[in-house]
């Protein structure tokens, strides 16, 4: 024992709060000698490395947080964007306008729709707060250029002079049975149409509402027309009727054969509203299911207050029968397995519905996070392709979680009136939180940055999985636009990693990705013009950009007028009573914008609306923008409120309130924020530089 000493020699080594290596290995007591007993008594070679020990754990926290630093200098870097120079904040513009507008206060709206009767309500995400916000805009843009009454016209009241109309966007459509009016069966039901309708519905509703399994409902559609006359009467036969005469108004709605689709669509859907007016108490899938599509059916012909009872009542019926939980026990037979499954698709697709419509229409939401509780749907490849439509409800699904804490945001910074700065952090959360979920999508559904065309081009021939990702790709861009706009904010944000220039730049590039993606979409394919439901994403990224051409630079402003012209041609595309008079807006809005830029400018603006024509913008032959080029001498250098109302797109139902009466908005932008907008594109659809 004594030789074992003199040979190793124990020396008492700093004292630490670690045993040495092999100590540490084995999971030993150390003594902090050097070599310490446990490695003597062992015949061990005793190693401290400090490295290995407390130090390592902090350089791997280093490491670890420069990493993160890294990741967010990625999403919020300022040299992805590009920002108008400082000095020049507050300032005149190159185009030697003066940037003092109004701060975008997007403040709910409470108005009456005379064509019901009934109060409806909009928050502040919806389009028409955004669109008030527009006409407030234009009221500023009349006072800085000094645009007044000529004296020999007519004097206008000056309710409408001192503000613009909204007339009301969802009014009553070929679509909607009147419902005041008594509904009589006029129309005798044939199968050969019907028949039609349900191809249509699964040909493509079913591609973007993959809820139905396609045998089960075919063999609930024979039991509908092959069921005796008694069984018509009982429970199970309505809930049937309900969920058939739901398919077929939906599959009506986007079928391209015969003429008077419209008028069996109606007709279908008068029939589920009033088969499921006897259901309330006595719920199924089936039920839920009706209620879920006729909530979609009123949305995809912009009626959000319908549509947002409708699904509010698929809501309850799901919550009456459990849909949002597990299913307890374990589904032995291939039946429950498969109703199971149906239940699990049901609400999921309700539960991405409801966020989608409570974020267009600004509404609270029913469905509770905690109450989400059902595991998502299994998926089964399609034929023809190794990957099947239902994955898209899980995919959608996890979007719809982010959607709703978008909207949360969104309703502290407007209902609230807090200030902006507080929330900057959960702002970036949602913006990495975005970016991840787009990144982490399956790689049939990965769209490519940038670009309309899928990373993986062997996809582009299955229709159904090209209309999925493309409907992916606009609600992406959509929730951007929805997400950054509140931060369009009077005072400048600048924190580590992050200022407002970056929301303006992201919110003006996704506006404009959605604009061109949208046109691309129904250019490409005619079928596509369709899904009405465009017409709002088209005229809620255009509202954005026409917000910001009254107080950018001309390069900019031309950029942004262009883009709009895109829009004009979209709507022109739908060719539905609402996008024609989405079209008639834009185009006054531009050419009363563009007047007074003419009279300051030497030469001009070389953009869509010059007197040359500009091939790269008017790429339809169909196209007609001779409004927004001439204007007649009599309106020139006229009050631009007086000929021109934001009501023009709407109809009657608002006709007689002002703005100022219903949609008060008295918040002011002041000029410190300039900023350009091409900068989205090249971070979201490009990647980092």
């Amino acid at each position: 024992m004594e030789q074992r000493k003199l040979l190793a020699p124990v020396s008492q080594r700093k004292k630490t709060v670690e045993a040495c290596d092999p100590c540490r290995a084995r999971k030993s007591k150390c003594d902090g000698a050097s070599p310490c007993k446990s490695c003597t008594h062992n015949n061990l070679r005793c190693v401290y490395d400090p490295s290995t020990s407390a130090n390592k754990l902090t350089a791997e926290f280093d490491g670890f947080n420069k990493r993160l630093l890294e990741l967010e200098h990625a999403v919020f870097s300022e040299l992805t964007y590009k920002a108008s120079d400082p000095n020049n904040a507050g300032g005149s513009r190159s185009n030697g306008r003066s940037f003092n507008a109004p701060e975008p206060w997007f403040e709910s709206v409470m108005t009456l729709n005379t064509s019901t009767c009934s109060v409806e309500f909009y928050g502040s995400t919806s389009i028409l707060a955004l669109a008030r916000f527009l006409g407030n805009r234009l009221r500023e843009f009349e006072g800085e250029h000094h645009i007044h009454e000529p004296p020999s016209k007519k004097p206008v009241p000056a309710t409408k002079t001192s503000s613009l109309e909204l007339d009301g966007l969802f009014e009553h459509n070929d679509f909607i049975p009147i419902p005041w009016q008594p509904q009589t069966r006029r129309w005798k039901l044939r199968e050969d149409v019907a028949n039609a309708h349900v191809r249509s519905f699964f040909d493509t509703i079913h591609d973007f509402l993959p809820v139905l399994d396609v045998d089960s409902f075919m063999t609930a559609y024979r039991a509908f027309w092959d069921a005796p006359p008694l069984d018509t009467e009982s429970l199970a036969s309505q809930q049937r009727q309900c969920l058939v005469y739901s398919v077929l108004a939906m599959g009506a709605l986007k079928s391209d054969s015969g003429s008077n689709n419209a008028e069996w669509a109606a007709s279908y859907f008068s029939e589920a509203q009033e088969v499921l007016g006897k259901l309330f108490d006595a719920v199924s899938i089936e039920t839920v299911q009706a209620a879920l599509f006729m909530g979609c059916y009123a949305q995809s012909v912009l009626k959000p207050n319908l549509a947002y009872n409708y699904i509010g009542i698929a809501i309850r019926f799901a919550y009456s029968i459990g849909l949002n939980r597990a299913s307890a026990g374990i589904k032995t037979t291939a039946q429950a397995q498969a109703q199971a499954q149906a239940a699990s698709r049901t609400w999921w697709m309700l539960y991405t519905i409801e966020a989608e419509q409570c974020l267009d229409s600004g509404r609270p939401m029913s469905i509770r996070e905690a109450d989400a509780k059902a595991p998502f749907p299994k998926d089964s490849p399609e034929p023809l392709a190794s990957v099947g439509r239902v994955t898209f409800i899980t995919v959608m699904a996890k979007f719809g979680r982010t959607m709703r804490k978008v909207m949360d945001l969104i309703s502290a910074i407007n209902e609230e009136g807090s200030e902006a700065q507080p929330f900057a952090g959960r702002l970036m959360n949602l913006q990495v939180e975005l970016c991840a979920w787009r990144e982490n999508l399956p790689p049939h559904l990965k769209f490519d940055k940038g670009s309309q065309d899928p990373e993986n081009p062997q996809w582009e021939t299955v229709k159904w999985v090209k209309r999925q990702r493309q409907s992916i790709q606009v609600h992406f861009n959509h929730l951007m636009v929805m997400l950054h706009r509140p931060f369009f904010r009077k005072s400048q944000i600048t924190m580590p990693l992050y200022s407002t220039n970056m929301s303006v730049s992201i919110c003006l590039g996704a506006a404009q990705e959605n604009v061109v993606l949208i046109h691309h979409l129904l250019a490409e394919d005619p079928s596509n013009r369709r899904w009405r439901y465009y017409c709002y994403y088209c005229l809620s990224a255009t509202l954005v950009l026409m917000m910001r051409i009254f107080e950018c630079p001309t390069e900019e402003a031309d950029e942004y007028v262009r883009t709009c012209s895109k829009s004009i041609e979209v709507f022109e595309y739908i060719n539905s009573g609402q996008s024609r008079k989405c079209a008639a807006l834009v185009k006054n809005v531009l050419q009363r914008h563009r007047e007074p830029a003419r009279s300051q400018r030497r030469k001009p603006r070389d953009g869509p609306f010059s007197t040359t024509t500009d091939d790269n913008v008017r790429s339809g032959p169909d196209q007609d923008l001779a409004a927004t080029r001439e204007v007649p001498s009599s309106t020139q250098g006229s009050n631009i409120l007086t000929d021109f109302h934001i009501g023009d797109i709407f109809g009657d139902p608002y006709k007689d309130q002002t703005i100022s009466e219903a949609l008060n908005l008295s918040s002011e932008m002041t000029g410190d924020e300039q900023f350009l907008a091409d900068s989205y594109s090249q971070y979201l659809f490009q990647g980092p530089i």
